[in-house]
C-alpha cells in the first residue's frame, strides 16, 4: 500500500479533495464500530420514519418530516455500502 499523504484541496465552491486510489479506499472503510454507530442511525431514523402520523390534520409536516428521514436513511445505507465495498476490494487485493 502507498504511503498516505495530506489530502490535496482541489479549486470548487466547496470542500473538495484529490485522493489517490489506495486514499480513497482507506477513506471508505469504517471501524466496526463506526459501522455500527451508522446502522443505529440508520435504525433510529427507520424507527421514527414508521411512527410517523399520517392523519389529515399532520399530514403535511409528515411527509417532509417522511422525506428528510429517507433522505438521511439513503445517505447512511450509502456510507455502510461503500464501507463494505472498501472491505471487499481489499480483500481481493490480497
Amino acid at each position: 500500500m502507498a504511503i498516505i499523504q495530506m489530502p490535496t484541496p482541489l479549486p470548487s465552491l466547496f470542500s473538495k479533495f484529490h485522493l489517490s486510489e489506495d486514499e480513497m479506499l482507506l477513506g471508505m472503510e469504517f471501524t466496526h464500530i463506526q459501522e455500527a454507530f451508522i446502522q443505529n442511525q440508520m435504525c433510529a431514523a427507520a424507527e421514527q420514519r414508521i411512527s410517523l402520523d399520517f392523519s389529515e390534520e399532520f399530514l403535511s409536516d409528515s411527509l417532509k418530516k417522511e422525506a428528510a428521514l429517507t433522505g438521511e436513511i439513503r445517505g447512511l445505507e450509502y456510507l455502510l455500502e461503500m464501507s463494505r465495498l472498501s472491505r471487499k476490494a481489499k480483500t481481493v487485493e490480497s
